[in-house]
């Protein structure tokens, strides 16, 4: 069966209608999501998967980057040559250093402070909650800069995720959470975390 939305998205606090868009979602845990993508990457036939190795740096060539230097944790730094080296580390990314440490210029870092601040919580979720529905989200606007979204992992636990634009941010205990929830345009959110407790912290 389709899982139905409880609960529409709320922009400034008005609720938009229902609607079949033909579009099917699907609502998990990101541990869940990563492990599924994991397990079937890990099947392709031309991929192999170095457990427990950290990358030390880059090899280089002409100022060309042809590879890495690996370190497992148990053993000797190895050289790895590549054609195609992909950095995919994320905000600790190294990469910078690295291509320092080779005399070549990193890119030009551009960020964006966006002011944007957000908490996170497990909570448990009830038959009820939302009418059975796996979703609700409360947008920020200019009346109201502050948002929330509660989205089903399964059948007994929702995500709940609240944030502020500006200098305000959500609280991280559960009474201020709730409290927070309260600010916003709606009152869905808060009704559902006040029917509800943390899983944990």
């Amino acid at each position: 069966a389709r899982p139905q939305i409880g609960e529409p998205d709320v922009p400034a606090g008005r609720r938009l209608a229902r609607g079949d868009s033909g579009v099917r979602g699907m609502t998990l845990a990101r541990p869940l999501l990563e492990h599924a993508i994991r397990r079937r990457v890990a099947r392709l036939p031309n991929l192999s998967i170095r457990e427990g190795t950290r990358v030390s740096g880059l090899l280089c060539d002409a100022g060309r980057v042809t590879g890495l230097r690996v370190a497992p944790s148990l053993g000797v730094e190895e050289q790895l040559a590549a054609d195609l080296v992909v950095d995919a580390s994320g905000r600790h990314s190294e990469l910078p250093e690295w291509l320092t440490a080779l005399g070549l210029t990193p890119p030009r870092i551009e960020e964006v402070a966006l002011e944007t601040h957000y908490a996170s919580g497990t909570y448990a979720r009830r038959p009820h909650h939302l009418n059975g529905g796996v979703a609700l989200a409360l947008v920020a606007d200019p009346r109201v800069p502050r948002g929330g979204i509660a989205l089903a992992l399964d059948e007994q636990r929702w995500i709940v995720s609240q944030y502020a634009l500006g200098g305000a941010r959500a609280p991280r205990d559960h009474a201020g959470f709730v409290d927070f929830a309260r600010t916003l345009s709606s009152p869905a959110l808060a009704e559902l975390l006040e029917d509800s407790e943390p899983l944990r912290e």
